[in-house]
């Protein structure tokens, strides 16, 4: 698979990306908030565990980062980000 195509991954997976890169949970259940304090980005993810995340929705969570969907997949997989 290339590393420029998004991935099909649930809710949790995506929050273990999200926590490595220094978000903190902010509240929600539904729809969890995730916030930095480095630089003040936020990132709501919809909260159902065992379902796909849809294409869009991981988009625009990735964008949210500060990501690109490469750097993402790499951190996902564990490998360092620059």
């Amino acid at each position: 698979m290339s590393n420029k195509r998004l991935p099909r991954i649930t809710a949790d997976e995506l929050i273990k990306v999200i926590e490595r890169l220094n978000f903190i949970w902010d509240g929600g259940a539904k729809h969890r908030v995730y916030r930095r304090k480095r630089d003040k980005r936020r990132v709501i993810v919809p909260y159902h565990r065992r379902r796909i995340i849809p294409p869009g929705t991981i988009k625009q969570i990735i964008n949210a980062t500060g990501l690109t969907v490469e750097e993402f997949n790499k951190l996902r997989h564990g490998k360092k980000v620059k």
